[in-house]
């Protein structure tokens, strides 16, 4: 009788045993998964990184590109002004020597 008591106890030892080891390895399996995902989410980040770097140094030359083009059309726009009113001037003295 004991020996039914000691071989059903140690039944039961060796399958809650067989069972830990399961769940540690389904545990283990998932730590990897997890630590596999972290790294590809790390990676994305770093490209996301970069890609907002470069989109920024992009940015940046098109602001400085409005800039100078600003300057230029104010510039063109002064020279267009400075032309009109000589082409007034010349026009006024046409007039005013008939």
């Amino acid at each position: 009788m004991i020996s039914r008591i000691a071989l059903g106890t140690l039944m039961i030892v060796i399958f809650m045993a067989a069972g830990c080891q399961e769940s540690t390895s389904q545990s283990d399996r998932r730590t990897q998964l997890i630590g596999h995902e972290n790294l590809q989410l790390k990676k994305q980040l770093q490209q996301k990184d970069r890609e907002i770097e470069r989109l920024q140094g992009e940015i940046k030359k098109l602001e400085q590109k409005a800039i100078d083009e600003a300057g230029l059309h104010e510039k063109t726009l002064t020279t267009m002004m400075e032309i009109m009113a000589d082409t007034t001037r010349q026009l006024e003295a046409c007039k005013a020597g008939q």
